[in-house]
This record gives C-alpha cells, sequence and structure tokens, in this order.
C-alpha cells in the first residue's frame, strides 16, 4: 500500500513537471546535460519499468535524475523568495532558528519527509481567514483588503520553518548497478600500492557496524575519494618509516587529505583503526557488497555460458524498442 501512494505521488510530480525537463543531469565538469529525447517522453502508469522511477547515470535512470534536480531547484527557489522577504521585513530569525550563524536549515534528500515540503490550502483555511480578518468595509461603501494580513498568514501556516534541500546530496540519490567494475582504477591503485583482502572478520564487523545501505554509500563516497588520489600518488614510506600500504586509511584521511571531519563519518570503527591502504580494494568490494547483489554469483560455472554476439545485440535492440 504504501508503496503505490509513493509511486501515486511520483506519477502526479511526472505529470506536472516532467515536460519542463529539456536536459539531463550534466555529468561531472560540464554545465548543460544531454537533452531528453522523444522516447522518453511518455506517461506513466503501473506498466512502466521500474527502472524508470529509479535515479542513475543510465538511460532511463537519467528521467528520475533530471525530474529529481528540477525539483529540488523548484522547492529552494520558493524557500529563497520566503527567506528573502522574511529577511526584508525583519523576521529572519525565524527561518534560521535563532541561531548565531544565522544559517538556513537544509536537510539532506535521504531524511526529506513531508511534514517538511510545501504544502497549502487556499481553498480551506486561507479563504475563511481572508473572509474574515483580511476584508473590511469602509462607511462609503468600499471593499478593503489587507493583503499584508493575508500574505504575513500565509508564511506563518504554511511556509515559515520549511527547510532547503541539500541539491549535492539529492544528486547522490542514484542507483549502483552490479556491472559498475569501472568505477575505480583498479589496475592504477594496484601500481602505487600492493592490495590484500581483508581478514573475514574485519569484513563481517564492517558490515555490522554499517548495517544499512545508506550508511555503506556514504562510507563508499568517502572510499572512492580515497582511492582516487592513492590511485595518482607515489608510494614509499611515510611519517615514522611506515610503509604506504600499512598506513592506516584514517590516518591517511586525516593528514594527508585534510579530511579529519570525515574519517568521523565513516560510520565503522573497525574501518577507522584496522583498515589500512592496502586493504582499500577489499573495502570496496566488501562495502559494495550492500549495495548491489549480482542474480547469479551464486551459481556454479558449469552452469553459465557467455552470451554469444548475436543475442546481446538482440536483447539490446529489443531494451531499446521498449522505450
Amino acid at each position: 500500500r504504501e508503496c503505490m501512494e509513493a509511486f501515486r505521488g511520483y506519477v502526479r510530480a511526472w505529470d506536472l513537471a516532467w515536460k519542463d525537463v529539456t536536459h539531463f543531469v550534466p555529468p561531472p565538469g560540464q554545465l548543460v546535460g544531454e537533452p531528453v529525447p522523444k522516447k522518453f517522453r511518455f506517461f506513466l502508469n503501473e506498466k512502466t519499468p521500474v527502472t524508470v522511477l529509479l535515479g542513475s547515470d543510465r538511460e532511463e535512470g537519467r528521467c528520475a535524475s533530471a525530474l529529481t534536480r528540477l525539483l529540488v531547484t523548484r522547492h529552494n527557489d520558493f524557500i529563497g523568495l520566503i527567506n528573502t522577504h522574511l529577511e526584508a521585513t525583519g523576521q529572519a530569525l525565524l527561518q534560521t532558528g535563532g541561531g548565531v550563524s544565522g544559517a538556513y536549515a537544509k536537510v539532506g534528500a535521504r531524511f526529506f519527509s513531508e511534514a517538511q515540503a510545501l504544502k497549502y490550502d487556499l481553498d480551506g483555511k486561507f479563504k475563511s481567514f481572508v473572509a474574515k480578518q483580511c476584508v473590511d468595509n469602509t462607511e462609503e461603501g468600499i471593499t478593503v483588503y489587507n493583503f499584508e494580513n493575508a500574505q504575513q498568514y500565509l508564511m506563518d501556516t504554511f511556509f515559515i520553518g520549511k527547510p532547503l534541500i541539500d541539491a549535492a546530496d539529492a544528486q547522490a540519490l542514484s542507483v549502483q548497478y552490479a556491472d559498475d567494475d569501472d568505477a575505480i582504477d583498479v589496475k592504477a591503485l594496484a601500481r602505487r600500492v600492493v592490495q590484500e583482502e581483508m581478514t573475514q572478520d574485519m569484513s563481517q564487523s564492517i558490515l555490522g557496524d554499517l548495517r544499512s545501505g545508506a550508511a555503506a554509500l556514504r562510507c563508499l563516497k568517502l572510499l572512492e575519494t580515497v582511492i582516487s588520489f592513492v590511485s595518482a600518488t607515489a608510494g614509499g614510506a611515510r611519517k615514522g618509516g611506515v610503509a604506504l600500504e600499512d598506513e592506516l586509511m584514517s590516518v591517511y584521511m586525516r593528514d594527508t587529505l585534510l579530511m579529519g571531519d570525515a574519517v568521523k563519518t565513516l560510520g565503522s570503527s573497525t574501518i577507522e583503526q584496522q583498515v589500512s591502504l592496502k586493504h582499500l580494494l577489499s573495502l570496496w568490494h566488501t562495502l559494495r557488497s550492500l549495495l548491489v547483489k549480482r542474480r547469479f554469483e551464486d551459481v556454479h560455472d558449469s552452469y553459465k555460458t557467455p552470451l554469444d554476439v548475436k543475442n546481446a545485440q538482440a536483447i539490446k535492440a529489443a531494451a531499446s524498442a521498449a522505450f
């Protein structure tokens, strides 16, 4: 039931806003993404492939990512107008919570709830309030409207206290595919630092610490940053004569990458205290085990055979024709 309600809400958002999405989310380093092709101009229904609803940087998954970006932008733009008005009328503290920094509240997309969304009821409470509190008749019979009072009611009742959405976090909501084995340069990493498998106890302890896919994804993003830097730097001894491969990942993050604060968000004491740079690849595979699942990885090789080129092309053509 909850899934169907969520789906119907997504369909409403698609029907209202998808027509305004002209380009996909641009890849890193680019300002404008690829134009949305005509094959993705369709209406959603219960027969729509679920991949259309899951944000990613691939094919139909790009639709969800682009729609999410538009909705987040519209929400934040509206909140920006509210904040500007509150500042101009000396009411900014109502939106910042009275904090010393004066920063406006911002929430990550993963934790954004219905209660934080912009909602208003013009035909119910607002119309009744306007009739009672915002309309007056002079002795000359002239009707006078108090628009400022009506505007303040809207602010107080519907808009004040709504947070901005972290746009970067929203774009991080994407599907991890099981065949994304090229997400890191394994060869470049191995050239810099000899890699070893973590012990089974370490892997199990890390999985027990993280528990959820969301926690694993946060840790994976940090790990891939570390891997990219390690892969691009030379080896050699570190402080105290410690070999690069034996340096703790947390120490490397703190002392070399100056990411001391990020160490606290790794989510696992085992990673902080035991994982060395020689365990990076093993840790990467361990984290991905919480995020992706190869449907046939437990099937013995005796029962599997590579797909021939002709059939592979036929499957790709059929998949493309589905949209």
